[in-house]
């Protein structure tokens, strides 16, 4: 995908990195934290960490499932639908203003 991106009402005219870090970010600040996984926001810019902290993310998932446990108000079934949901939803944003793909 293009660094920069089509410019258009959706998105607000983020470019490619803002895009990738808002989903990483909302990973590590929002959802993570649904079911006690505390991993600095800064994590999202460091490769290694991030994949530390998703390590972790899964791990804690699949803890919270086996024991039937909720992930604060919403079940973990329900976490997991809306945080791949948000990625797909901005890939989808990343290739519909791909300046790259000719279109």
């Amino acid at each position: 995908v293009s660094p920069e991106l089509r410019k258009g009402p959706r998105g607000g005219g983020r470019d490619t990195e803002r895009i990738v870090r808002h989903t990483n970010g909302a990973e590590i600040d929002e959802f993570a934290k649904k079911v006690g996984v505390n991993t600095p926001l800064d994590a999202r810019q460091n490769p290694v960490e991030l994949r530390a902290h998703r390590d972790a993310f899964c791990e804690v998932i699949r803890e919270h499932n086996a024991r039937g446990a909720s992930a604060r108000s919403w079940t973990v079934q329900f976490l997991m639908r809306r945080c791949a949901y948000h990625m797909l939803d901005h890939a989808w944003e990343l290739e519909d203003k791909d300046l790259s793909s000719g279109t």
